[in-house]
């Protein structure tokens, strides 16, 4: 099946379609028309993304308005699809990893609201997991446990699970939401740095360009050299200087020790609930990509 996924985080969602033959699977990014990491933003007007961001100041806070912007997405995607569905009656699962805990109970019938016919609302750990365990021999070692860690703007969640030889889940953990921790710590020293070096302070049209080159940044950095990485994104251009990131130095940034020490913190607590000094395997990251791997397991099992 044919996959679209989201990646909806409080303030902004990346979004990818997933088109699977008898070749193989290709996988493609979906913008607004101007941004990959799509603003969560919708207007009265019927603007939505980086458009509505420009009108309205920060996510939607009511029912209607988060409808709306569901609206401009599916427009979009049906768009993209070159006026197919982008639904499970054109062959489309939607799937849609959720950081905001209190949004996912609104969130399926805001998505049917909208027009979308048998959209999934998952966890973004439960994503994480179900990917890490796709990827693992077809066998397992009895009474292994796995991890998965899920790092969101300001949430960190963990969740372990200890499976049979036959992947069947034999117990399941979950740690407390550990609340004001994120990779939004490290992508505002970022920002923070890069103000420091305007010669020229960027526009509002540019910002949202740059925590678009931060993304790309971060990317970067996880096969740079040990000499780090020049920052080449939006706004580069403005700096009275160049300037180079490189990452053990972001290791030790205050915000950073702190992630690290949350993150370690509870995978150990993940291991002493089952008996063990740390998970056997740990998945960390997003929920993008995952989202698919969780509806893939889920067509299969079907």
């Amino acid at each position: 099946m044919s996959g679209i996924g989201v990646d909806l985080r409080p303030s902004s969602c990346r979004v990818i379609v997933r088109e699977t033959s008898s070749v193989g699977a290709v996988t493609h990014h979906v913008t607004d028309g101007v941004r990959r990491t799509i603003p969560f933003a919708a207007s009265a007007e019927g603007a939505w993304g980086s458009a509505a961001a420009r009108i309205v100041s920060g996510p939607p806070v009511d029912r209607q308005a988060r409808v709306l912007f569901w609206r401009g997405l599916r427009r979009r995607l049906q768009d993209h699809l070159g006026g197919i569905r982008p639904d499970l009656r054109d062959g489309y699962g939607l799937t849609v990893a959720c950081e905001d805990v209190h949004h996912r109970t609104e969130l399926a019938s805001e998505l049917v609201e909208a027009g979308f016919v048998g959209p999934k609302v998952i966890g973004p750990v439960e994503a994480l997991m179900a990917c890490l365990v796709q990827e693992q021999p077809a066998e397992f070692d009895a009474d292994i446990v796995l991890a998965a860690v899920f790092v969101g703007e300001t949430r960190v969640e963990v969740s372990a699970a200890q499976f049979d030889a036959r992947r069947r889940i034999v117990r399941w953990w979950r740690a407390p939401f550990v609340e004001g921790v994120g990779h939004a710590i490290w992508r505002d020293h970022v920002r923070s740095m890069l103000s420091e070096r305007y010669a020229e302070q960027p526009g509002a049209a540019l910002e949202a360009g740059i925590d678009d080159s931060i993304l790309d940044l971060a990317r970067d950095l996880s096969s740079s050299s040990p000499n780090g990485t020049l920052w080449r994104g939006v706004g580069s251009g403005l700096l009275f200087s160049p300037i180079v990131f490189n990452r053990s130095e972001m290791s030790n940034w205050p915000g950073v020790r702190r992630l690290r020490l949350t993150l370690q913190a509870a995978l150990t607590e993940a291991g002493q609930a089952f008996g063990v000094s740390r998970p056997a395997m740990v998945a960390i990251g997003g929920a993008l990509y995952a989202a698919f791997r969780k509806r893939d397991a889920d067509a299969k099992a079907s």
